[in-house]
């Protein structure tokens, strides 16, 4: 099995999320004004009770949810690969990713890499240091929809120049990883 990079998941209830989970986080966070990282971790009890719709969606896909993230960034994100052990997690846009995109490259010598330790206290691989020129790009897509999104691949995040707010992502994690929408069979791709 090849596990591709990402995977689209259709949603016809994606703006009542958005409006739900941009509402949430302006009213429990200051996140949208004030992120000082990436990465931030939310109450995910307290957002999964006032965000219904997120969650009859994945219930919907057989999907119960574990944690919450809200991705944000006003510039590019380096190469890197999550820290582990989740590799499959749903990434829902919530605000400015029109014409910013995830990229996935191979990285040579990538297994000689050390990890360090992320701001949470767990290894990953950092790669921001890494010479791009060298790497060969496998795979882009523009965050429109939600989608599963493959972790595990190193990845970077580019973001429109022009934008003047912040790129804003909901990222879910799940009890039980939904690696299915992610492996494909070469014999049939």
């Amino acid at each position: 099995m090849y596990m591709k990079t990402y995977h689209n998941i259709e949603c016809d209830c994606l703006e009542k999320i958005q409006e739900e989970s941009l509402h949430w986080i302006k009213t429990h966070t200051d996140l949208l004004t004030d992120a000082s990282q990436f990465w931030n971790k939310i109450d995910s009890k307290l957002f999964l009770l006032q965000n219904p719709t997120l969650v009859k969606f994945c219930l919907d896909k057989k999907l119960s949810i574990r944690e919450v993230a809200v991705l944000i960034t006003t510039d590019d994100v380096t190469l890197h690969v999550d820290e582990g052990p989740v590799v499959a997690k749903l990434n829902v846009p919530l605000k400015n990713t029109k014409d910013t995109f995830t990229e996935w490259y191979e990285v040579p010598e990538i297994n000689s890499m050390v990890s360090v330790e992320s701001p949470f206290g767990n290894p990953y691989l950092d790669l921001k240091n890494v010479d791009l020129n060298k790497c060969k790009k496998i795979n882009e897509v523009e965050l429109v929809t939600p989608l599963i999104f493959n972790s595990s691949i190193p990845h970077r995040v580019r973001v429109n120049s022009k934008s003047k707010e912040p790129r804003v992502v909901l990222s879910c994690m799940f009890f039980k990883e939904p690696k299915h929408y992610l492996e494909e069979d070469l014999a049939l791709a």
